[in-house]
């Protein structure tokens, strides 16, 4: 019944007094545009993280599989853990970071030692062997073949992989904790403009409903009344015909009573 007779009332709003009439143009537009920028807001932020985590993934994922390539040849497990446990400290985005031979065989990996939550996704990256081919005496031809089957060779040796799996629960806490603050100081204009708005009605309406007041009395007979004239604009130019009315109303009265009297 409620939600039917509000309803009903937002249907009708030719039936409404001016206060609310002037609260709904004042606040409704403010409340659409509060909402509209923290939807944005939110989604946008929302989104840089996503965007920043996945550039980031394919840096760190580039820069691991140069630089563990040494390591694979060598078989050097614990020189792969150093670097990889050096990296995923220097990035709290990083959640964990694999690495695996030609096979797909782990080789090492390194967790974040944070309470993080890891992303559904993964960036991996193979781990090629770099040949360098070096010939100063070969004829141009043979330096030239030569060149072409290094750089075959290079492309098809796989020494293993690097995976990277990213987190985003730090970021994710930034954001929002900067989103939360962004959202305090838009309901705290919201509020400001709220009761500005109040205010200004209230302004607004008090005089209307004593010159209300004073029509009332008018009509009664009452043609004595003087109203106040305590504003400006067409409040004060409004105040001012209902004193001359009334002030024109009280003479006709007395010469009228005057001419009965004769």
């Amino acid at each position: 019944m409620t939600t039917a007779s509000s309803a009903t009332r937002l249907m009708h709003w030719r039936d409404w007094s001016i206060r609310t009439r002037l609260l709904v143009i004042a606040v409704l537009p403010i409340a659409y545009l509060f909402f509209s920028l923290m939807s944005y807001s939110y989604y946008a932020r929302m989104r840089e993280v996503q965007d920043e985590l996945n550039s980031r993934a394919k840096t760190v994922t580039i820069a691991l599989a140069e630089g563990v390539e040494f390591h694979l040849l060598s078989r050097n497990v614990q020189g792969i853990k150093q670097m990889i446990y050096s990296v995923i400290q220097s990035d709290r985005s990083i959640y964990r970071i694999d690495i695996f031979d030609a096979n797909k065989k782990e080789v090492s990996h390194v967790d974040n030692a944070g309470h993080a939550q890891a992303e559904s996704w993964f960036t991996e990256m193979p781990i090629k062997k770099q040949l360098v081919w070096v010939s100063l005496n070969a004829p141009e031809s043979e330096r030239r073949a030569a060149k072409e089957k290094t750089e075959s060779e290079s492309r098809n040796a796989v020494l293993g992989y690097v995976r990277v799996t990213m987190t985003g629960s730090y970021k994710l806490s930034q954001q929002r904790h900067r989103f939360v603050i962004e959202m305090l100081m838009s309901l705290l204009a919201l509020g400001a403009s709220a009761a500005m708005a109040w205010y200004l009605s209230s302004g607004l309406t008090r005089p209307l409903r004593a010159a209300m007041d004073a029509l009332h009395h008018i009509s009664h007979g009452r043609t004595e009344t003087q109203m106040q004239v305590d504003t400006g604009g067409e409040i004060s130019d409004l105040q001012v015909s209902i004193n001359e009315m009334a002030t024109s109303l009280h003479h006709a009265k007395q010469n009228l009573e005057h001419k009965v009297e004769e």
